[in-house]
Formats: C-alpha cells, sequence, structure tokens
C-alpha cells in the first residue's frame, strides 16, 4: 500500500504552548511527521509517544486519542505534514534528497532560505514564510519509488533536511503466547489462547484456527468452532474456546492471523495442543472429633487421563469460595494420592469456628479437579476466665489469681504506660489460686493495669482462656530494686548509697579535613541513658547474693527509689563494668560494703 498524504499544517512562527489542529480527515492509524524549530525549553510535541528523527523532527502514528485532541508543541516556528498508510520514518539526510529504499514511499522536505523563492510551488505544502529570525521557510511532499528523489529546482544557499516516509505493511505474523507448545489442557472447561500482535498499528481482528487431522475449525466471537473461516473484529490479543469445544483425546495444533489498518497477517506457525479429560475429585470428608486438634481429611478422585500424581489439601472457613482464600491450613503439593491429610495441631484454629476442606488433584499432563468438603468444626471446652485482684499496699505492689486450675499455665500482663502490655510472669498453678505475685516494676506512683488467662493443654497445644477482667491501681512511689527480665516478678530489694552522673548514649565524631576551615561534627541517634552507682550492702550474704543477681543476667531492669516522692523510670539495663566491691570499715564490728556498678540502657 503506497503512502499519501493526508493533509499539513501550514507552517508558522510559534512559541512555548502552541496548539495546532489535525488536517481534516486525520484518523487512527494516520502517521504525523513534525518539525519543531527554536531553542525553547523540552523543545517538541508536548504529548507521549513521539519519535525524535533529526533537526528537532519527531514523528508518531496517531492513535485515536491523539486524533481527538490538538497538538501542542514548544517551537519558535513549526512545519507538520500527517500522511496514510505511513509505517513509519526510514532515511534521513541533511540535503535536498536521498535515497528511497522502496516504492510506495514519500519524501518530505523542509527548507529554509535567507531569500524567497526557495523552490517552485509544484510540491509545496502550503505558502513560503518568514520565521522568527526573517529566514524563508517551506516544507515539500512528493510521491517517490525506490532511488534518488529531490524537489526539482531548489534554490542555491538553501538548507533543507529529507525525511523518507515508508509504506505500511501488513502484520507480520503473530508471536503465539499460550497454551505452550505441547501444552495439556482441560476439554470441558473454557480455554483461553493469547498472542502478540506484531505490528505499530493496532490490531482491529483475529482469526484464530484449530486443526486436528484433516478437520479444520475457526473459533468465532462467541468461542464456537465453526467450518468456515472467521474474522472477528476485536482488538484483544486472547480469545476463549468453549467449554467441550475441543474433543478430548485428539491432537490439535492452532494458530492465529492478526488484522490491523493495512490488512490481514499470514498465520502464525501452528502449536501443539492436547484437550484431556479432566479428573474427577468424588469426595472429601473429615474426621474432627472435640478435643482433638489435628482434623484429618479424606478423599478420593480418579483421572480422566493418565493416572492421578499428585494432591494438595487446604482448611478454610467455610464462607470461603476458593481454597487460596483465608487459608488457615495446606498441606502444599504432595505426590501421590496419599489418604488421608492430617492437619497439625498447631494450626490457628478458633473452637466452634465454621470450617470445609479443599482437595485438588493433579492428573498426568497437569490438568487439575477440586472439590470442597461439607462444613465441619474444630473444638474443644476452653479452659474457664480467672479473676485477678491487686494489693497496693504491699511493698512491691502484689497481684493474685483465683479460678485457675492445679497445673495449668498462668499468665500475668501488666501495663505500665497506660498503652502497651508487657509479660509480669507466667508460671503454673500450685492450686486454684496463685499467689501474691510481686511487680516490682509497678511500684512508681503512677496508674498500672494488670490482667491474667490460663491455658488448658489440648491435644498437645495450650489453649488459653480469654482474659480476665483488666485490674488498674496506683501503688505508691517506694522501694528500690534490681528485677529479673525475663521473670519481672523475680527481684532483689536493693540499697542505693549513690546515683552517680548519666549521660545520653550517643557517638559523636569530629573531623578535620584537610584544607577545611572548620571541624565536621557527626552524630548518632540517641540511644538511651547510660550512668554510674554505687549499691551499699549490710554485710558478706547479702553482697554474695547482689553478686550472684548481677553475674546471671546480662540484661535487668533498676526500679529507682522515689525522687522527693516523686516515681522515676525503671530502667532495663546491661552493666558495663566487673563486678566490684569495697569493705568501708576494717573492723569486725561493721560488715557493709560498696558494689560499684555502671550502666548503659538497652532497648526492650
Amino acid at each position: 500500500m503506497a503512502v499519501g498524504v493526508r493533509g499539513f499544517i501550514q507552517g508558522r512562527i510559534a512559541s512555548a504552548g502552541t496548539v495546532l489542529s489535525w488536517p481534516a480527515g486525520t484518523a487512527a492509524g494516520d502517521l504525523a511527521l513534525v518539525h519543531c524549530g527554536g531553542t525553547y525549553p523540552n523543545s517538541g510535541p508536548q504529548s507521549p509517544g513521539w519519535t525524535p528523527v533529526g533537526h528537532k523532527a519527531f514523528w508518531k502514528v496517531l492513535t485515536s486519542a491523539d486524533v481527538g485532541s490538538s497538538l501542542t508543541v514548544n517551537a519558535s516556528h513549526v512545519k507538520a505534514a500527517v500522511f496514510t498508510a505511513c509505517k513509519g520514518v526510514g532515511r534521513t539526510s541533511t540535503q535536498n534528497g536521498l535515497k528511497v529504499q522502496a516504492a510506495g514511499s514519500y519524501l518530505w522536505v523542509e527548507t529554509s532560505r535567507s531569500a524567497s523563492p526557495i523552490a517552485p510551488a509544484t510540491y509545496r505544502q502550503g505558502n513560503e514564510w518568514k520565521d522568527e529570525n526573517g529566514y524563508w521557510q517551506a516544507a515539500y511532499a512528493l510521491a517517490s519509488g525506490a532511488g534518488w528523489a529531490a524537489v526539482p529546482s531548489m534554490g542555491s544557499g538553501t538548507t533543507s533536511y529529507s525525511y523518507e516516509l515508508m509504506p505500511a505493511s501488513v502484520p507480520s505474523a503473530p508471536i503465539l503466547v499460550s497454551p505452550a507448545a505441547g501444552a495439556t489442557i482441560n476439554q470441558a472447561a473454557a480455554q483461553g489462547f493469547s498472542w502478540q500482535h506484531q505490528s505499530a498499528f493496532d490490531q482491529t481482528g483475529y482469526r484464530l484456527r484449530l486443526t486436528t487431522g484433516a478437520t479444520v475449525r475457526w473459533v468465532d466471537s462467541s468461542g464456537a468452532l465453526q467450518a468456515t473461516e472467521q474474522s472477528v473484529a476485536s482488538a484483544s490479543s486472547s480469545a476463549t474456546v468453549a467449554a467441550g469445544a475441543l474433543t478430548s483425546g485428539a491432537a490439535y495444533t492452532w494458530a492465529v492471523a492478526t488484522q490491523d489498518a493495512n490488512g490481514w497477517s499470514v498465520y502464525s506457525a501452528e502449536r501443539a495442543v492436547n484437550p484431556i479429560a479432566p479428573p474427577s475429585v468424588t469426595s472429601v470428608t473429615v474426621a474432627s472429633p472435640a478435643e482433638d486438634l489435628s482434623p484429618e481429611v479424606s478423599w478420593a478422585a480418579s483421572a480422566g487421563y493418565g493416572v492421578i500424581e499428585a494432591h494438595q489439601t487446604w482448611i478454610t472457613p467455610a464462607t470461603s469460595t476458593a481454597p487460596e482464600q483465608s487459608t488457615l491450613w495446606t498441606s502444599g503439593v504432595v505426590a501421590g494420592t496419599v489418604s488421608p491429610d492430617a492437619a497439625p495441631n498447631s494450626a490457628p484454629w478458633v473452637s466452634g469456628q465454621s470450617l470445609k476442606a479443599w482437595v485438588r488433584a493433579w492428573q498426568t499432563g497437569g490438568v487439575a479437579a477440586t472439590l470442597a468438603s461439607s462444613a465441619f468444626t474444630v473444638s474443644w471446652t476452653p479452659p474457664a476466665t480467672p479473676t485477678l485482684t491487686a494489693n497496693i499496699t504491699s511493698s512491691p505492689p502484689t497481684v493474685s489469681i483465683s479460678g485457675v486450675a492445679l497445673g495449668r499455665s498462668v499468665q500475668i500482663e501488666q501495663r505500665l504506660d497506660g498503652a502497651t502490655w508487657t509479660a509480669l510472669t507466667t508460671t503454673p498453678a500450685t492450686g486454684t489460686t496463685l499467689g501474691p505475685i510481686p511487680s516490682p516494676l509497678a511500684a512508681t506512683g503512677a496508674a498500672v493495669s494488670f490482667r491474667a488467662r490460663q491455658a488448658a493443654v489440648v491435644d498437645g497445644v495450650s489453649m488459653w482462656s480469654a482474659w480476665s477482667s483488666i485490674v488498674t491501681v496506683t501503688p505508691a512511689a517506694s522501694g528500690c530494686y534490681v528485677v529479673d527480665d525475663t521473670d519481672r516478678s523475680v527481684y532483689l530489694v536493693a540499697h542505693l548509697q549513690q546515683d552517680g552522673p548519666r549521660s545520653i548514649v550517643q557517638g559523636i565524631g569530629a573531623t578535620y579535613g584537610l584544607g577545611a576551615d572548620s571541624a565536621r561534627v557527626d552524630r548518632t541517634p540517641e540511644a538511651g541513658e547510660s550512668g554510674s552507682l554505687v549499691w551499699i550492702v549490710d554485710d558478706q550474704a547479702e553482697r554474695d547474693t547482689l553478686m550472684a543477681f548481677l553475674s546471671a543476667r546480662r540484661v535487668f531492669w533498676i526500679a529507682f527509689p522515689p525522687d522527693a516522692g516523686v516515681g522515676l523510670p525503671a530502667r532495663r539495663v546491661a552493666r558495663t563494668t566487673q563486678r566490684a566491691w569495697e569493705r568501708l570499715a576494717q573492723t569486725g564490728l561493721i560488715a557493709h560494703r560498696h558494689v560499684p556498678m555502671s550502666w548503659v540502657e538497652q532497648p526492650e
């Protein structure tokens, strides 16, 4: 198909943001070639998709969106033309003329000259005109076959730039995407076929052909097979063949041809595809007795082709509409047909929740079928919710738990900052009550909250009760303690002889570059506090107890004594000096000792 001229835009002086209207009849699929002279920033068309092609010229195969709106350019002056049946700009030159590669082409030459006329008007598009610098400007277009082409009788001293407009051709054969070559597909299900259209022009139609033996069929717009060639008007690069349209066990090949504004491509190479009958999962049942957290899923399946080679089991809420939706447990893909599949007791079950199991079985060739069970439950009797009370008259404050069972694990949490729950202790109940349990970190003079729950062991898994009602109290700020980090009910009463200087933990470095007139100072983020202190103990036994506590723990808490009755925040710390002590008096009458220690705060 030969290139033609749709129309042109009369050259003119322009500016940043100049708006141009397309020539009458411009349509999607036409090629626009625009020269944007001058030095404006971002010079050229201000819409996406334009290809630069030398000397401030740009081309684009127009879309319906392009045609539906005006063209905005940044330029000192502008020339433009629109061509039909053109696939792109080929060769260019910085003179009047070039060697055209193929018949049916066009040559577009844009020119400037200090004097008029530039050339005879025979091939000129519109009138000659003066640009912003007083030079005469014009553009010329002439049809050309293969070989040398130029505008005849061009005036001497003319500056010319030539562009070859190449004729469009029909699309190349499309590239097939899916199904893959030799793929096995489910004959009983609708099957998608997809490809890649091979043209600079948009696809406007397709032909999908399926062949088995001597039988050739084409797919119509509804997905049915027809004995005559079917041309489907569509920009889509995929089509669906209706379920059951293909014969199970027959060997097929498929091919596609596509259409654009320039015509139809040849058919692609044939690709093999093998429709087969799918497998059938005939039953899915679940055994899930009360107090058993490992439900067993039994199933049966038969192959429509070959054998069942693998399967996968899921358990989901009964409301799920697919096995991958809100999955609570899955076996993963398991080779073979082993049944039943047992879910682990560690899955996140909720007692009495309505569930269902799914089984998907794959047969030889990879085709699968899926079936869900009827609803079932995983259930157990949860332990009773315990009751918690707090005593703030003791020092430190304590909590007591009632309504627990002998041997059951009891978890107690505290909220010291009004926002975050942290562990106080987890310990087995020694009867139907537990406590009092001390909380040395709570003695700060601020409101603190406590809660507790107990666990029953079901099928080897600890299943927790609901939390008790929250109890909030305000203990007095009192005492000084060192507290275990793992079990924060374990502590020692400590006596602080001296609380030394503290500082903010931060790395600060000063460097002096060669020739610099000042120091560069770098700082790391602040990371809590550090300090030093001195404990005082009454005798050697108390010293040994404190030393053993410090030796056994890399990280622990210090609950500092109140400051003029005002509670101070406890610090989670690590010791940064070796254990040491000092005997205050060298006499048998006084056994006091000082225990100095430096510390640095640790994040929780």
